[in-house]
């Protein structure tokens, strides 16, 4: 199992900003408030990651300084965890991943669909490698319909195969 790992945000020229990462995944952030008066707690935190948290079930909350902010984050951190599973986990990487791509193709000059990751996938799988994608047809092969609940496996098989690449 993975530990809790803080670094420092480089970009955060103002205010000190730290990250949590969980292995490779950012799980939330011990900062300093911007504009709160004198008399209020100086430090946030926050626990939770998108996609693979719900907006619920984010933590957060405050302290004076950095060590009880720090402590409070790793109190509340094992309760966070115990609701999460491994496929939170795997949509957030398959979403940064997507997400390099798609930024990756754009700076490359390539033109990506902007109707949503679904058009961009489809897109590269279209090219990928047309003849798989047709045996991933949505009609059955003597031309009748095929049911909702298949339409949604082999929906999920063309996602999941696209992270193979």
């Amino acid at each position: 199992m993975p530990q809790l790992a803080r670094r420092r945000d480089p970009e955060a020229h103002h205010l000190e900003t730290w990250h949590v990462y969980y292995g490779d995944v950012r799980v939330g952030t011990i900062s300093e408030r911007a504009g709160v008066p004198v008399d209020e707690d100086k430090w946030g935190w926050n626990c939770g990651f998108y996609p693979g948290t719900e907006p619920g079930e984010y933590l957060s909350g405050t302290a004076a300084t950095f060590d009880q902010a720090r402590a409070e984050f790793a109190k509340v951190w094992p309760v966070f965890l115990s609701k999460r599973t491994d496929a939170d986990f795997t949509a957030f990487r398959r979403h940064r991943a997507m997400t390099a791509w798609k930024y990756a193709m754009r700076d490359a000059g390539l033109q990506v669909a902007d109707a949503g990751a679904g058009a961009a996938l489809a897109l590269l799988l279209r090219r990928r490698d047309r003849r798989r994608l047709r045996g991933t047809c949505l009609r059955q092969p003597h031309g009748g319909r095929v049911s909702a609940e298949d339409q949604k496996q082999r929906r999920a098989v063309i996602w999941n195969e696209a992270y193979v690449l």
